[in-house]
């Protein structure tokens, strides 16, 4: 993998590294096998078996000449949340729509179901990921994370890998968030527009500053959110050594 760290010569004085869930777990290890099962059970309770290939191909799954499976660099299985894949889900397949008429809310309970057991059964760092979480811990930087999957599903996963006591502060999708906001109506309640919500609220939950943060991501969007967060800085991890997007290259 290759990084890129552009300061601009100024000292650097930070408390927090915030991490997203998967750029600390290896995804491929532990979600392939693990979208193939979730699928497969929407599939069958919507009663249609033959529907999970179109479910997965809905969320940014591809598979190359020999039927291995994988995941765009932006697919919704990579980068969205349980809750955007199941209104994907809703939006792009008339018979879950049909089946899950309550909305995207009521079948989400049902993705993490049976997402939960999969994942944390099948949790694995993404390399020497621990050596470095130690090390920062001994230099007395305090370590936040941020994940896409609900907070129970996240903190089972660090669980499994034997992580919980590391890090201070566990945000998820579903976790309560000071930076919710209602409408001007007093309606409904919706997070910062720049989608930097996750990563502030991870900096929130830990006391941290966001100008004594960096931000380490999986994608874009994580470098994105960093910068809309007022961060120190941001790394994104691509395991597939994709390019840097050109926008975010500054």
């Amino acid at each position: 993998m290759v990084g890129y760290v552009v300061g601009d010569g100024g000292p650097l004085d930070l408390e927090l590294v915030v991490f997203r869930d998967q750029a600390l777990i290896d995804y491929e290890a532990t979600w392939l096998p693990a979208w193939r099962a979730c699928a497969e059970a929407i599939a069958n309770a919507a009663g249609e078996p033959a529907l999970a290939p179109a479910l997965l191909k809905a969320g940014g799954w591809v598979e190359d000449a020999d039927g291995n499976g994988g995941v765009e660099a932006d697919g919704l299985l990579r980068t969205g949340t349980l809750l955007e894949l199941s209104q994907r889900w809703i939006d792009t397949q008339p018979i879950v729509a049909a089946h899950w008429a309550a909305g995207a809310a009521a079948l989400a309970v049902e993705v993490e179901a049976a997402c939960v057991d999969a994942t944390a059964r099948a949790a694995t760092p993404a390399g020497p990921a621990r050596r470095a979480l130690e090390q920062l811990r001994a230099a007395g930087i305090r370590l936040a994370l941020f994940a896409s999957v609900s907070e129970a599903l996240a903190r089972a996963q660090l669980g499994a890998l034997g992580w919980s006591d590391l890090f201070a502060a566990v945000t998820g999708a579903d976790s309560p968030s000071p930076l919710l906001r209602r409408d001007s109506t007093g309606g409904a309640l919706s997070a910062p527009r720049d989608g930097s919500g996750a990563v502030r609220a991870a900096i929130a939950a830990a006391r941290a500053a966001p100008e004594r943060a960096v931000v380490v991501g999986s994608c874009g969007a994580d470098l994105a959110a960093s910068r809309a967060a007022g961060c120190a800085f941001g790394v994104a991890v691509w395991p597939s050594m994709a390019r840097l997007p050109a926008a975010l290259a500054t």
